[in-house]
């Protein structure tokens, strides 16, 4: 037997769907019979092409029938995957993310079938003899029919475009607070010696213009009186607001 697990649209969290399979083999590398289908959302929210290969070994567990005398041999090209296979530790440890797709394994027929890892997406080319070829043979029909398996979510091109559109918003949000925090907060320099007593405060920042007469245009409310620099540097020069109450508390007086 061999299992493999694919995703597809993975480069984006939103998007990744991911498949399983199941092929089994003879002798001649002849397929003899074969289940594929999508990993299900709510056993793998993040539909990763790992959670296809770890999902595979849960439905050969429930599909398939092993007498005692037979011996399952299972091949996988996860080191990953393997490693739960064959250790019930790491498949069931609470620190493992998909153990709850390891217990059905466990309680059957993964206590006496052998796991083998072969070799991921070779060609034929560097074969060095029949058993060889007959892995990789073996691993490109899994691999074919994982791929299948993913494919049976049918993501519309609608669905694409408005969860990558979603995500590249959030994503320039999130680069945006990060600017702003850098020019509002880890790179502000007092000038103590320069500007004592005058509440100035120079924000050293490689920023481009346009950002930083947004970030300006964004922060007069909370940061006070702002204004760019003179001299053409890409400087932020802020006059404190406490220190502008107290110097118009003085001349008011």
């Amino acid at each position: 037997m061999f299992v493999d697990g694919s995703a597809y649209h993975t480069h984006s969290q939103g998007l990744s769907r991911a498949g399983w399979s199941v092929v089994q083999v003879d002798r001649a590398g002849v397929l003899v019979g074969a289940m594929y289908g999508a990993v299900p959302l709510h056993v793998a929210p993040g539909q990763a092409a790992r959670d296809g290969e770890d999902w595979a070994f849960r439905m050969l567990a429930q599909f398939s029938e092993w007498s005692d005398e037979d011996p399952l041999l299972v091949y996988t090209d996860c080191s990953g995957t393997m490693g739960c296979a064959v250790d019930s530790s790491v498949a069931l440890g609470a620190g493992n993310p998909r153990q709850h797709m390891w217990r059905y394994w466990w309680n059957g027929i993964g206590k006496r079938a052998s796991v083998v890892k072969v070799a991921a997406h070779r060609s034929l080319a560097p074969a060095t003899s029949d058993h060889e070829e007959w892995l990789i043979r073996g691993n490109a029909m899994a691999d074919k029919w994982a791929k299948k398996g993913a494919a049976l979510w049918s993501v519309s091109q609608d669905h694409i475009d408005f969860i990558s559109g979603c995500e590249r918003i959030v994503t320039d949000v999130v680069r945006w607070q990060s600017r702003c925090q850098e020019v509002f907060g880890e790179l502000a320099q007092p000038y103590s010696e320069e500007l004592a007593g005058t509440g100035h405060v120079v924000l050293d920042t490689e920023l481009p213009q346009a950002l930083i007469q947004a970030c300006l245009e964004e922060g007069k409310a909370p940061f006070g009186d702002w204004s760019l620099a003179d001299g053409g540097r890409n400087h932020l020069s802020c006059l404190d607001a406490s220190a502008s109450s107290s110097s118009s508390s003085s001349s008011s007086s």
